[in-house]
C-alpha cells in the first residue's frame, strides 16, 4: 500500500508539472498575441458587460488580460519551485504514506495458517444417489406398513379379548 501511495504521489506531482508548462506554453502564446496588438492593460469595460468579458479571458482570450498581467503570471509560474500546494488531496497521501512507512507490526501477534494441499476440483460433479434413495425409501415404506398392520391386529385383539365382538 506504501508503494502505491509513493506512485501516486509522484505521478501527481508530474501531472501537476506537464500542466504548469503547459499553461505557461498557453500564456506565452497569448502574451505574443497581446503584444502584437499592443495590449498592455486590459481593456476597461462597462458594468454590464464586464462578467460576460472577464468570464471569457481564458482560452482564446486570454490576451485580453494584457502583456503586463501575462509576463507575470509567466514569471510567477516558471519561478515556482514546487507544485505541491496545487495538487488535490497531495498532504492527505503525504500523511497517509507516512502512516504505513512507520507501522511496525509485530510477527509475534500474527496468527500463520498454512494449507494442508491443493484445492482441486472433483473430477465429476456430486449427485444425489437415486436408486440407494428409492431403495431406503422402499424399505422404510414397507417396514412402516407392517408396523401399522401389527398395531391395528393388536388394537383388535385386545377389544376382543374384553368382551366385545371381532367386527370386520
Amino acid at each position: 500500500m506504501a508503494d502505491n501511495l509513493d506512485q501516486q504521489i509522484k505521478t501527481a506531482r508530474a501531472t501537476a508539472s506537464n500542466q504548469r508548462m503547459d499553461q505557461v506554453a498557453r500564456l506565452k502564446e497569448a502574451l505574443r498575441v497581446a503584444r502584437s496588438i499592443g495590449l498592455e492593460k486590459p481593456p476597461i469595460i462597462s458594468d454590464t458587460l464586464s462578467n460576460e468579458v472577464s468570464a471569457g479571458m481564458n482560452g482564446a482570450l486570454t490576451y485580453m488580460r494584457g502583456t503586463k498581467a501575462l509576463e507575470a503570471e509567466i514569471a510567477n509560474l516558471e519561478a515556482r519551485s514546487s507544485d505541491d500546494p496545487f495538487i488535490q488531496d497531495l498532504r492527505e497521501k503525504q500523511e497517509k504514506l507516512s502512516f504505513l512507512r512507520t507501522l511496525k507490526v509485530d510477527p509475534s501477534l500474527v496468527a500463520m495458517y498454512q494449507q494442508d494441499g491443493a484445492v482441486s476440483q472433483p473430477d465429476e460433479p456430486i449427485k444425489p444417489l437415486k436408486a440407494v434413495i428409492l431403495l431406503l425409501s422402499a424399505c422404510l415404506g414397507v417396514g412402516l406398513g407392517v408396523m401399522v398392520a401389527l398395531g391395528r391386529d393388536i388394537w383388535r385383539r385386545h377389544k376382543a379379548t374384553n368382551g366385545e365382538e371381532l367386527h370386520r
